[in-house]
């Protein structure tokens, strides 16, 4: 850009005339301040208004060579802000996103309000290695994860699953107090199993002393809960039930005892017990579902054999009918 020449010198005392006074100006019109086709015919048309040109990069600038061609570059740099099709396209698909003065390394953005134009800070971190930390209450219709999936924390925090129609886990799922998998069953099982036996069938002894029942036994790997014990009925039709039986007849009381075994450790005895007066010659029984006999073991981690036994302590004989041992932990 062209810098404005002086077109007259005046000396003290010199007479001004008309044609110095307006050759002054007239300079200043054609040559200095508004050069023609500098400012005023820049934007004569659409081209020339939307015409930019590349100011360079920091350290290779390139210099403007007038007014309109440094509004040219001034032009090219708010285009590349906006990222419209010409520098002012102000369409709400291009106009910048604004976000706070400061923000969390890492942090992920959260549009702020519904403008779709501010964002704002979050909790929510997002490390250089993936990891993902501040999260509170999620919600999700699908959740695949190959990596560490941690829920709650060390207050108890709960997890709540609705409507699901299957969880499916390769490996520990959370906090080992709060493990969801799918549980095993058989007469051996390791931890999270559920220890089943097989029927006792019709099983009847008159044994005044304790003898095991035969096949209420299993073997159960627990990892520190407690566990509970207890009879359920298997598939036979009237099964399920326990009883002390007095054959002889005339009887006013029948009673049978069973316990409990961890190994050989005594972990709780129950009776079951019929008194009646004046009962003449009749035999006397009692019959009971097997799951009223409840035993609760804590102990802690470890293999056991857990298993049933019974005597008749008034009467004749006690059964255990199609009934097989549970045991689980909590």
């Amino acid at each position: 850009m062209a810098l404005i020449s002086r077109y007259h010198t005046e000396a003290s005392g010199n007479t001004i005339f008309a044609a110095n006074y307006n050759g002054e100006f007239d300079n200043i019109i054609n040559n200095g301040l508004i050069p023609s086709g500098i400012v005023a015919d820049g934007a004569a048309n659409v081209t020339a208004m939307r015409a930019v040109s590349n100011p360079g990069a920091v350290g290779a600038e390139v210099l403007p060579v007038s007014l309109s061609d440094e509004i040219r570059q001034i032009h090219y740099v708010i285009k590349a802000l906006s990222g419209g099709a010409q520098w002012y396209d102000v369409s709400a698909t291009v106009v910048p996103v604004k976000g706070p003065a400061s923000s969390t390394d890492n942090a992920v953005a959260r549009f702020d309000s519904t403008t779709g134009k501010l964002i704002q800070n979050s909790g929510v971190i997002i490390d250089d290695s993936n990891n993902v930390t501040g999260l509170a209450n999620v919600t999700c219709t699908g959740l695949s994860a190959t990596g560490n999936v941690t829920l709650g924390d060390a207050a108890g925090d709960s997890v709540t699953i609705t409507a699901a129609t299957s969880i499916s886990v390769s490996a520990a799922f959370g906090n080992a107090s709060h493990d969801v998998v799918t549980r095993a069953t058989g007469t051996s099982v390791g931890v999270r199993g559920v220890g089943i036996s097989s029927s006792s069938s019709t099983f009847s002894s008159s044994s005044g002393t304790y003898v095991d029942v035969t096949n209420l036994s299993v073997t159960l790997t627990t990892s520190g809960r407690p566990v509970i014990i207890t009879l359920i009925p298997d598939t036979t039709t009237g099964g399920g039930t326990i009883a002390a039986v007095e054959n002889s007849g005339g009887g006013t009381t029948v009673r049978a005892d069973f316990k409990a075994l961890r190994d050989s450790t005594d972990i709780g005895e129950a009776t079951i017990q019929n008194v009646v007066a004046g009962n003449g010659s009749n035999n006397l029984n009692l019959f009971v579902p097997g799951s009223s006999l409840l035993f609760l073991d804590a102990v802690g981690a470890g293999t056991y054999v857990y298993k049933l036994q019974g005597k008749i302590a008034t009467g004749d004989v006690f059964q255990v009918n199609n009934c097989k041992l549970i045991a689980y932990e909590l």
